[in-house]
């Protein structure tokens, strides 16, 4: 069987969990889908909004998702938990950065902009087909989020002896 990843692996599995399977780094979504379409791959973790369509399509299997509880968007597939992996969390998420020292003016201002356009009934709407669930928050909770989350990817990162490309 070959397996692919597309996104983040759950710190709380074991390293040695995700060595037993025989893992190929592609790259991202599109490819993955082109090798799973094409029998290359029988298996991948992929972003939810790359890989819905294709779901919905019957061109590809949906087993679970991997949040903590179940999609709006695909309510049918079970969470991965609930698929008899207990704890198992690896959702991508997507932000807007700045660089560091930015005015907090010009943060604010965009920061406002962006919470105006996804309040949007149409861009709510379309995300929410994408199984893309809106979170929102301040620039702050972000910068939180992203701290808090650090830890458990550099403790998985440095067991698994990933280094950076070049």
């Amino acid at each position: 069987m070959s397996t692919v990843r597309s996104g983040a692996i759950n710190p709380s599995r074991s390293v040695g969990e995700y060595r037993q399977a025989d893992h190929e780094q592609l790259g991202c979504g599109r490819r993955i889908h082109t090798d799973l379409l094409a029998g290359r791959l029988t298996l991948s973790f992929a972003n939810i909004s790359n890989a819905l369509p294709l779901v919905r399509d019957g061109k590809l299997r949906g087993f679970a998702v991997t949040s903590i509880k179940r999609s709006g968007a695909a309510p049918d597939l079970p969470t991965m938990a609930e698929s008899g992996y207990p704890g198992f969390e690896a959702v991508p998420w997507f932000g807007l950065m700045a660089p560091a020292g930015t005015p907090p003016a010009i943060v604010d201002k965009i920061h406002g902009e962006i919470v105006r356009v996804l309040a949007m009934p149409d861009v709510k709407k379309r995300l929410a087909e994408l199984g893309i669930d809106l979170i929102g928050g301040s620039p702050a909770e972000f910068a939180a989020a992203i701290d808090s989350e650090t830890p458990q990817w550099a403790k998985l990162i440095k067991a698994a002896g990933i280094r950076a490309s070049e």
